[in-house]
This record gives structure tokens, sequence and C-alpha cells, in this order.
């Protein structure tokens, strides 16, 4: 994997393998080249180098990624926030065969999950004809035909158009938030361990 790219994730705080998927060299070559039988594609190299070298995971702080698309969905300069990195092996929990299962219906064909974006979306490298590399967000409540965001035209420049997120919290605004709970709910909290004791 390139020294630049590798640097990048260092920068944003860098990965941590996901325990639930820990793979050998051979297994993960056997599941690209599945992948690859599946798709009738080539994946590009600077993916499966990424692969090699970091695995699934998740990062270590909150990124973001800036789209070369805009929408109404996007965080303020046109970014997306990107999660783990799902397993190339079988059919784990959090494996690219899983997230293909779930959204059979709605992912366009020649579409392969790579990573989480918010809640119920999904990174997808394109395997298609004419755009083989390009990163795209599945936004999974757009309307099909409008609910795919390009990213980046290769894995190299998704990689280093991430940045950790900024988290702007207004702590006066925090501290002012009040809740009025109920008696009966404050009942439940208690029974659950979690209310005023």
């Amino acid at each position: 994997m390139k020294k630049e790219l590798i640097n990048k994730l260092k920068k944003i705080g860098g990965l941590s393998r996901s325990e639930s998927c820990i793979e050998s060299v051979n297994e993960i070559k056997l599941s690209l080249t599945e992948l690859e039988n599946l798709f009738r594609c080539q994946i590009p190299q600077s993916y499966k180098d990424f692969y090699y070298h970091f695995g699934a995971g998740n990062f270590n702080n909150r990124v973001t990624v800036k789209c070369l698309d805009s929408g109404v969905i996007m965080l303020p300069g046109q970014r997306l926030n990107v999660g783990s990195f799902y397993c190339v092996s079988g059919l784990k929990d959090f494996s690219i065969l899983s997230v293909l299962s779930t959204y059979e219906e709605q992912l366009s064909p020649g579409l392969m999950p790579i990573c989480d974006g918010e809640l119920g979306d999904v990174i997808c490298l394109s395997l298609r004809d004419g755009e083989i590399g390009h990163l795209y967000y599945f936004h999974h409540e757009s309307p099909p035909g409008a609910d795919l965001y390009l990213i980046s035209r290769n894995f190299d420049d998704f990689i280093m158009s991430l940045d950790e997120a900024q988290v702007d919290y207004d702590q006066k605004e925090i501290d002012s938030i009040k809740m009025d709970l109920t008696p009966e709910f404050i009942e439940l909290l208690k029974k659950s361990g979690f209310g005023p004791k």
C-alpha cells in the first residue's frame, strides 16, 4: 500500500482491525477471487492493497469524506460520515456478502459495498463498465435513481478525501437542555438500574 495513504490514515487516527473478522492472507486472496467471480470484474488493486494492510475494521476517530457530488443529506462542505470497513470473507454478519444480501433489491448491480456510511447507508466500490473503481455513497432512504452520490473516481482519492470529523458542540446549548420526566418514566428508569437512586 502506498506510503502516502498509510500516512493519511494515521493522520486521521488510524483503524482498528475487527476482532470478528480475522483472516489469513490465503483466506483474503480466496475471498477476493470469489468476489471478482461474483462481479465478473477485477477489483481495483488499491482496494486490495488497503484490505491486505488493514483488513476489516473501524476508524479510531469519527471520520468524514468529501464528495464530488452534493446533496441535501450531506454535512457542510459536501461531507458524509464513513463507518467500518466490511469483511471480505464469507457470510459473517459484517461481510460484503451479508450486506449485499441485505440490500440486493436496492443496490444497483455492479456495486460492491465496502463500508458503512450513516445508519443504513453504505459506501460502494463500483465494478460497473466505464466506472470501475469509482466510489459511491448509497443513501437507503432516497428514491431509486437518486440514491447514489459520487464520492471519488478511485480508491486512493477516497482515502485522501477522508478527514477527522469536526465536532461542534455548544456547551451552553447542551447545558440548557432540560427534560421533564413523568413519575412513571422515572420509576421505569429506577427499575432498569439507570434511573436516580
